[in-house]
């Protein structure tokens, strides 16, 4: 029915559990899946927080490197592609 499903990672529990349904459906029609990863910019407006915008891309390119192969690998081990 699908040929591919699109699921978005950001290392959350909710996330997490997104992945773990497109792998079961993914196996099950034999779909390839594509992971995003999906980092929220957005501060909540009374955060007395400062981070330069460099440093939060930075923050954000090492999450990607931390969630993205660990969601691809779950993904290989289960047989989808």
């Amino acid at each position: 029915m699908y040929e591919t499903i699109l699921v978005a990672v950001d290392g959350s529990n909710c996330a997490e559990r997104a992945l773990t349904e497109a792998i079961a459906l993914a196996r099950g029609m034999g779909s390839a899946l594509r992971v995003l990863y999906v980092a929220d910019a957005r501060v909540p407006d009374d955060s007395l927080v400062y981070a330069p915008p460099a440093q939060l891309a930075e923050d954000f390119r090492v999450d990607t490197e931390a969630v993205l192969p660990r969601a691809v690998e779950r993904a290989r081990a289960h047989g989808v592609k």
